[in-house]
């Protein structure tokens, strides 16, 4: 899962952008994508992560 995530968002930069009704996928974006792979990798794992705030 962790491999195919990252593929996609590389393979894909065209189609993401338009996915989320955007020009082009800003830091904020792959930040967000980060966090949700990390809590779904760590789900299977059983384990439970706490977002960092925001600043």
């Amino acid at each position: 899962m962790i491999w195919a995530s990252t593929q996609h968002y590389a393979d894909f930069d065209t189609q993401i952008p338009a996915l989320l009704g955007k020009a082009s996928i800003g830091p904020e974006d792959y930040r967000t994508a980060t966090e949700l792979i990390t809590r779904m990798v760590l789900a299977t794992l059983g384990l439970v992560t706490v977002s960092p705030a925001r600043t």
